[in-house]
């Protein structure tokens, strides 16, 4: 995938758009002729719903090119998928595992409780569903997957540094992980040390070390 463009992108992370470019650096751009609409960088990318959206744009200054003169990670609304990172690399690992014209469920947007054995917030988006793709429903901790039926497996996402910690929604801050693993994590009952890590997901050490810090030792006075 090394001639990465934005019809790739939008196929590969499935944005319902119908124009998209990329450029690493979110700063020069064509112009958009089709919306809604998306400009990728190497860490996100924004959509505008019209044309009225994307020219009224304060950061948007439109000649031949499009120039955003701080990059559209500026922008209000900016979705930030991979964090200090390069959204080329994680895109291709996720194309090799699932190509581009299969579609993975969005699970859902909002926050809800799911009742188990205690109550605890549960928070599931793309991204989470993309991380637990491309693991196969294997848990980065112990390699184990829940079979379900026909052939289906179970796996779940859990941010290393919680949402409600200030943690962002971004594969650097994902972990897949069975159930059980997610119940000991979410409660600071183990560190995070060995982790099964494949190409592109590029787990930043800071959060590591904050769970290890901040929760794992509040818990247990370690």
């Amino acid at each position: 995938m090394d001639d990465l463009t934005g019809k790739k992108l939008k196929e590969i992370w499935e944005i319902d758009v119908k124009h998209a470019l990329y450029r690493e650096t979110g700063d020069w751009y064509h112009i958009l002729k089709e919306f809604p609409a998306a400009l990728f960088d190497k860490n996100g990318y924004i959509i505008f719903e019209n044309q009225n959206a994307f020219i009224n744009d304060p950061a948007i200054q439109i000649g031949e090119r499009v120039h955003v003169q701080k990059g559209i990670s500026n922008i209000s609304g900016y979705v930030r998928i991979i964090e200090n990172g390069d959204i080329q690399e994680i895109s291709k690992e996720l194309n090799l595992e699932t190509g581009v014209n299969e579609r993975i469920p969005e699970g859902k947007m909002e926050t809800y409780r799911k009742s188990i054995k205690t109550e605890r917030i549960i928070r599931d988006t793309k991204v989470t569903n993309w991380v637990k793709k491309l693991y196969n429903n294997h848990c980065q901790i112990c390699g184990t997957t829940i079979e379900l039926f026909d052939n289906k497996n179970y796996s779940e996402g859990h941010h290393i540094v919680p949402l409600n910690h200030n943690g962002h929604d971004v594969i650097n801050n994902l972990l897949c992980v069975c159930p059980n693993h997610h119940i000991q994590l979410d409660y600071g009952a183990i560190k995070i040390e060995k982790l099964m890590i494949k190409k592109g997901h590029n787990i930043d050490n800071e959060y590591v070390k904050y769970h290890n810090e901040n929760i794992y030792k509040k818990s247990y006075g370690a």
